[in-house]
């Protein structure tokens, strides 16, 4: 009999190292990519480039503008996402719009997963952001289940303030 054998995407964060499944032969075996999946990575110069061309919103250096704070959430590094290079140019926009770092807080939406330690962090909002914006700078809050409801409420209620 023979098998089937399709690669998937696995190890995001430590090699992006593709891992092989294998189907019976008498299965049907469909793989659906998401739009974009062949296209190349954008750079640091394409991420700033897109920031300029929001749809169906304001420029995120507008928003910013006359607000004292902001808070910015990041996942906790269940899904791939390359948070530490979008995260400069998020960055200069709120800059941009009258932010300071000491005004910019973190959020890691764990949702029911466990906390993360340090280097989570690190490969989530990259070294150099945490190198260069160290504890007193921009604070980083990790938010887990057993905080629980009123945690969350008072995060609501900050975030709608901003």
């Amino acid at each position: 009999m023979r098998m089937i054998k399709l690669k998937v995407p696995a190890n995001e964060w430590y090699g992006d190292t593709p891992i092989e499944l294998e189907f019976p032969d008498g299965w049907v075996v469909h793989e659906q990519r998401m739009a974009g999946h062949d296209a190349p990575p954008l750079s640091p110069k394409n991420v700033a480039e897109r920031l300029q061309q929001p749809v169906g919103s304001s420029l995120l250096s507008t928003l910013a503008k006359r607000k004292k704070r902001c808070v910015i959430i990041f996942d906790d590094m269940t899904r791939p996402t390359k948070t530490w290079q979008i995260l400069p140019s998020v960055i200069d926009e709120l800059h941009k719009g009258g932010i300071t770092d000491d005004n910019i807080s973190f959020v890691m939406a764990t949702g029911t997963h466990g906390p993360r330690m340090l280097p989570a962090l690190r490969k989530s909002l990259g070294r150099r952001l945490l190198k260069n914006t160290v504890s007193s700078v921009i604070t980083l809050t990790i938010i887990s289940l057993k905080l629980g409801r009123q945690v969350m409420e008072r995060l609501c209620k900050l975030t709608a303030r901003l």
